[in-house]
């Protein structure tokens, strides 16, 4: 009895420690290596991801989904290296959900930022801009960026998000009617000539635009 007793106890701490190199082995830490000791801007392909490594003090990785999907992750590092927050991002739209982490790479806070958007999400954003023509996702190509094609990978969102600026303000009210306002998706891209300002009501998907460098009114 003392035997079986002995022999559970040793198969208990054996699989608490390999629970715990497993916890330990899931921290995501900067890639080093691909950076060579942090020196160096590192790009690779995963299968049609276009991942971007960028060494700074906090370093940080962008991972842009293919074009069909038209998004990227941002994943930003301590120091020492350790992951200190991941979460996608649409623009400078974060949505999904945004891990935080602290110093030893341990998550300590999980943020749904798709809790402050309406009826309209990233996606349908998305569909939006393509349907107005400012992006072409099965040719790979944009408004943005005339006479050029590019591949369908992770490359085409990192190629065109440069000159396309995606922005959202979460609904509101007036402050002297007390009004509620709407949530607002906006959308402000340059062509060779011209500089077009677009909004999408975050409610109802209602689309309007507006050439030159006059913003459009609320």
């Amino acid at each position: 009895m003392k035997l079986i007793i002995h022999i559970a106890l040793i198969c208990l701490c054996f699989n608490s420690c390999a629970l715990q190199k497993n916890k330990i082995g899931m921290i995501e830490k900067f890639d080093l290596i691909a950076t060579e000791n942090g020196t160096k801007h590192s790009e690779k392909y995963l299968d049609d991801w276009f991942i971007v490594i960028s060494p700074s003090n906090n370093g940080y990785q962008s991972e842009y989904a293919p074009a069909k999907d038209f998004y990227m992750i941002m994943k930003i590092f301590y120091p020492n290296g350790f992951i200190k927050e991941r979460g996608k991002m649409l623009g400078r739209v974060k949505f999904g959900i945004w891990e935080y982490f602290d110093e030893n790479g341990i998550l300590t806070e999980a943020v749904d930022e798709d809790q402050k958007f309406g009826k309209i999400k990233p996606y349908d954003v998305v569909a939006i801009m393509e349907k107005e023509k400012i992006i072409n996702r099965e040719e790979g190509t944009s408004v943005t960026k005339w006479n050029k094609k590019y591949n369908i990978t992770g490359e085409f969102y990192a190629s065109v998000i440069g000159s396309i600026i995606i922005t959202f303000e979460p609904a509101s009210k007036e402050i002297i009617t007390g009004n509620e306002v709407a949530p607002l998706w906006k959308i402000t891209y340059f062509t060779s000539s011209q500089l077009c300002a677009c909004e999408i009501d975050g409610e109802t998907g209602f689309f309007k635009k507006e050439w030159g460098t006059r913003r459009l009114r609320r």
